[in-house]
C-alpha cells in the first residue's frame, strides 16, 4: 500500500466516522448549524494529515539503485 493511498484511506475513514457520528448524534436534535460547525472542525485533522505526513526518506539501498538506473539509462544500450 502506497503512502498516498494510506493517507487517502485514513482521511476518508475519519470523515466517514465524523459523518456517521453527526447523523447519530443529531437524530433528536435540531441544531443543524452546530453540527455543521463540528463537522467542519472535524475535517481539519485529515487535511493536516494529508499535508504534514511526508514520504519517508529513501534508504541507502534505494539511493544506490536509483543512481545505477540513472547511469544505465545515460549510457544507453550496451553493444
Amino acid at each position: 500500500m502506497t503512502l498516498r493511498l494510506m493517507k487517502a484511506s485514513a482521511a476518508a475513514l475519519w470523515i466517514l466516522g465524523v459523518f456517521v457520528f453527526f447523523v447519530l448524534a443529531s437524530r433528536g436534535a435540531s441544531s443543524m448549524p452546530n453540527g455543521i460547525a463540528i463537522a467542519a472542525i472535524a475535517i481539519l485533522p485529515p487535511i493536516l494529515l494529508w499535508f504534514w505526513w511526508n514520504d519517508p526518506e529513501p534508504t541507502m539501498s534505494q539511493s544506490i539503485h536509483e543512481v545505477r538506473d540513472a547511469a544505465s539509462r545515460d549510457r544507453g544500450p550496451r553493444t
